[in-house]
């Protein structure tokens, strides 16, 4: 079995990868990636939202999908389409399978 964890991209890449794209590492994206990487489901942004809501009460829905994409578009996040369902988060960019029980 693949140790996933050792393939979840840190904080040093995130730093790095925010740095070279121009972006500025605000406290927020720290926030939805760290609650991110903390996670022990592939977490909806909703979920995420949610979750973060006890420690930041003022962060935006919109915020964390926006995160999101930024994160994906880095490449430190894979976006998952699962069937009838949200659109699911996981920081396990090494490849991998997601299997779905359906009785």
């Amino acid at each position: 079995m693949q140790n996933h964890k050792a393939n979840k991209p840190d904080f040093r890449q995130l730093k790095k990868l925010c740095y070279e794209a121009g972006m500025k590492l605000t406290q927020q994206r720290l926030e939805i990636f760290n609650e991110l990487l903390s996670a022990t489901d592939h977490p909806s942004a909703e979920t995420i939202h949610r979750r973060l809501l006890e420690r930041m009460p003022t962060v935006a829905l919109d915020t964390v999908y926006r995160a999101l994409t930024t994160f994906e578009e880095l490449g430190l996040v894979q976006r998952l389409h699962i069937a009838n369902e949200r659109t699911l988060f996981d920081p396990v960019i090494a490849t991998h399978h997601h299997f779905i029980c359906t009785q």
